[in-house]
């Protein structure tokens, strides 16, 4: 990696380059622990309204929250393979659609 300034590299590159080596150090100061605690709470925050916003305009009704629910279900008690599941969403969304005609 090139360095314009030389007082760069040797300043960032610990930090850039071993991340792992970094942060422990960075953890035992009060400062910058309490610093890193409030990023990893402020991502979690962000984390969750953005699960929260794309839930609410991916699963509009009761249809759609029951096929997901369901889907999840069958996933990970029975270990289902993920294609079955969008044929079986998308043949019930199918019915679904036909019923209302």
């Amino acid at each position: 990696m090139h360095w314009p300034n030389p007082a760069a590299k040797r300043s960032l590159s610990p930090i850039l380059l071993k991340p792992d080596a970094f942060v422990p150090r960075l953890r035992r100061s009060a400062t910058a622990g309490a610093v890193l605690d409030g990023v990893n709470v402020a991502s979690v925050a962000l984390m969750v309204v953005a699960v929260w916003q794309l839930g609410r305009v991916a699963l509009p009704d009761a249809l759609t929250v029951g096929i997901a629910g369901l889907s999840v279900f069958a996933l990970v008690r029975y270990r289902i393979n993920s294609a079955w599941l969008i044929a079986a969403g998308g043949f019930i969304g199918w019915l679904s659609l036909a019923a209302q005609l």
